[in-house]
């Protein structure tokens, strides 16, 4: 519906092979991160977990206690470092949420305050192929310095746990619908 109104199109997969495109991209998601922080809590990602879990326990599904316990791991780990003060983030950094050259960042409804290597962590779990290309995406997003590398792999194995658990209750949840 959006499209009827704006005149640029939505990026596709193969925008993240251009490397200017990639560019602008780091770069509009580092711009977002060092907007005015609004006053909401940061996003805790084991509530996520434990939600998305809890309905596919519900359904039996036997990989719900491992993911529970893989992100509780990262989550740990993650809490261990030292900390610094949250962003907002896209929450959703999927393509058909960037439209046109600049890109202009779309589809919010998933927008949360975490640390700024989170939307990070969710591209490269959307597009493992950006690991390739990762320091240029760490560079375009000011995430190149040490305290970034650290908490990099940690944000990705917790996203990579909250993404599969949410997508695998969606698809339940579709079923037990239909």
């Amino acid at each position: 519906m959006l499209m009827d109104y704006v005149a640029a199109e939505p990026w596709q997969a193969s925008s993240l092979a251009d490397a200017a495109a990639l560019w602008r991209l780091g770069d509009r998601l580092r711009r977002l991160h060092a907007l005015a922080l609004p006053r909401f809590a940061p996003v805790d990602p084991l509530a996520l977990l434990r939600e998305n879990c809890a309905v596919l326990t519900a359904c039996g599904d036997e990989d719900a206690a491992g993911w529970l316990r893989e992100g509780a791991e990262a989550a740990a780990r993650l809490d261990a470092l030292p900390r610094r003060p949250p962003v907002l983030c896209h929450g959703d950094p999927d393509v058909g949420n960037f439209l046109g050259e600049g890109p202009v960042l779309i589809d919010f409804e998933y927008a949360q305050c975490a640390d700024p290597t989170y939307d990070l962590a969710l591209l490269l779990d959307y597009y493992p192929a950006l690991a390739q290309r990762l320091p240029t995406l760490q560079k375009a997003m000011g995430l190149e310095d040490a305290h970034s590398r650290l908490r990099l792999p940690l944000q990705r194995a917790l996203a990579g746990v909250v993404n599969a658990a949410w997508a695998r209750a969606q698809r339940l949840l579709s079923r037990a619908l239909d």
